[in-house]
């Protein structure tokens, strides 16, 4: 899923730290008051396992992901405000027009001037991302700017300097990753303390 930042990318080396970057990151939030924020809806393009379970064993490193968080890359999301059955209806025209997505991730990567990290996928997959990106919305999506075409990527999480090593060493299983193939897209509702898959579909066609 997305994080924040755009543009030239940093590809760590194999068995190294990320690059320390000291350019100053996101100036760290005050906690709010804990008033319940509503559900965010995600499209998710799913990663299967077992390379879904090995990303999340990175993830929390760094966070308390749960074993019920999606893993997907090229994820479009928080949604703007529209009609759920629609967008149910969507992902359903979108499922059957669209084949299996085949590819692997190549490299862990950093936004710049954050420490948000991600897993990146080769360039075949991205495009094929972006493709299926281009079908939701031409199929009637609503996506927010920042967000449609975005960098397709598996986000990890903001890494601080004391865990870079820690990191880099649990993602080399993943970099280069087997290849693997996405054959579902789903939307789910994500919230602080839960995350529920609303629908799923089958990636039918073939192309």
């Amino acid at each position: 899923m997305r994080a924040p930042g755009s543009g030239r990318l940093f590809l760590a080396q194999s068995g190294s730290s990320m690059g320390e970057d000291h350019r100053p990151g996101p100036d760290p939030q005050l906690a709010p008051s804990r008033v319940a924020r509503s559900p965010e809806l995600w499209v998710v393009i799913e990663v299967p396992e077992p390379i879904r379970s090995e990303v999340l064993m990175v993830r929390r490193i760094v966070s308390r992901a749960g074993q019920r968080v999606p893993v997907g890359i090229g994820s479009v999301g928080p949604l703007p405000p529209q009609d759920a059955a629609e967008v149910r209806r969507v992902l359903d025209v979108v499922g059957e027009e669209t084949g299996p997505i085949i590819g692997r991730f190549v490299g862990l990567r950093r936004f710049p001037q954050t420490r948000y990290v991600y897993l990146a996928p080769d360039d075949e997959m991205a495009t094929s991302l972006l493709i299926l990106q281009d079908r939701l919305v031409e199929a009637g999506l609503k996506l927010s700017p920042d967000v449609y075409q975005a960098t397709p990527h598996a986000v990890i999480g903001r890494v601080p300097p004391e865990a870079e090593m820690e990191v880099a060493a649990a993602a080399r299983a993943l970099v280069p990753s087997p290849t693997f193939r996405m054959t579902t897209l789903a939307l789910w509702s994500l919230s602080e303390r839960d995350a529920s898959c609303l629908h799923r579909v089958l990636l039918s066609g073939v192309l």
